[in-house]
């Protein structure tokens, strides 16, 4: 059995995460963020008059991240996005949790996150017969009894749209989030559950937050958009998944690592994807989404490169509710 790493305790990064993430805008002051009109400059900067840390905002999100420690962890900043270039992973994992980019992955320099670039998927491939997407062959790594998977999504309605899928020789729907029939739709071992959350929600042109956990436990099946929890199910207790197979964005798998339908093909942008070994409980996929919504200033300039994070809405920044 592999060694969990340990979490990070650092008392000062602890602190200044909490100042910058979790308090309320108006008490901590912000100045400003620099955002370099193209978010492509890796050295973008938070600047509080609290202490005056600075902190470069992209290892800020980073370290939330790794500090929960996922298995899996795709930053999809990669320089390459080229079909075979690698998508690094910075999980417990390692080089065994690398993903693969497939056919043609776009860049995407306005991230959700400063500090790094996304990848951009479906708009250069028409047939759908080689998905582009970043894809992994798991061999007994797959978390079997619970799991997390969360990831900041942008998109619009466009008929069916993969968020992630996970598939086994036996089983191509062993884990699959898509969005079908105008609701998120969420698949174990075959089985789906409708979450009624409308596709709308996530799909509209904006940058947008999105966790799911699961757990044998009673099948618990939660939703969460934004940070909030939008829905609570049960779907296949007691059931294990598969620990060996195929894991891919942006493609549902009819095989592993194949069967791709340009129907069902995800046509936006994905950045930071991350899989754990259990259930996040819903106060650290707050902390998450929040680490990111903080951050991110794509929609707020009011003038030349500075974004004034002071005068933000705590419940209106950037689009997410």
């Amino acid at each position: 059995m592999s060694k969990r790493r340990p979490r990070r305790r650092d008392s000062q990064l602890r602190n200044q995460r909490r100042r910058l993430f979790l308090e309320p805008l108006e008490d901590r002051r912000v100045l400003a963020v620099d955002a370099f009109d193209d978010f492509a400059a890796p050295e973008a900067l938070v600047s509080t008059s609290e202490d005056s840390a600075i902190i470069n905002v992209g290892a800020a999100y980073e370290a939330t991240i790794t500090g929960d420690n996922p298995l899996i962890y795709w930053r999809l900043g990669d320089a390459v996005k080229t079909a075979g270039s690698t998508a690094a992973n910075l999980g417990t994992l390692g080089a065994a949790g690398n993903g693969t980019y497939q056919f043609v992955v776009n860049d995407v320099t306005d991230s959700a996150v400063f500090g790094n670039t996304a990848a951009n998927f479906g708009t250069t491939n028409a047939t759908g017969t080689t998905g582009d997407g970043v894809r992994v062959n798991l061999t007994s790594a797959f978390p079997s009894s619970a799991f997390t998977f969360e990831g900041w999504y942008r998109g619009n309605i466009v008929g069916e749209q993969t968020v992630v899928s996970f598939a086994d020789p036996g089983q191509s729907n062993e884990m699959l989030m898509i969005a079908q029939g105008g609701t998120l739709r969420g698949f174990i071992d075959g089985q789906s559950i409708d979450t009624s959350i409308p596709q709308g929600e996530l799909l509209d042109g904006e940058w947008h937050h999105l966790a799911v956990t699961w757990t044998n436990a009673g099948g618990a099946y939660r939703v969460y958009l934004d940070g909030e929890l939008r829905f609570s199910g049960s779907l296949k207790s007691g059931n294990n998944l598969s620990v060996s197979g195929s894991l891919m964005l942006g493609q549902e798998q009819d095989s592993p690592g194949g069967g791709f339908a340009n129907t069902q093909k995800f046509t936006g942008d994905i950045d930071e994807f991350a899989l754990y070994g259990s259930a996040l409980d819903a106060a650290t996929i707050r902390e998450h989404f929040l680490a990111g919504r903080n951050l991110f200033a794509n929609d707020t300039a009011t003038g030349g490169d500075t974004i004034n994070l002071a005068s933000f809405d705590a419940t209106s920044a950037n689009g997410a509710a």
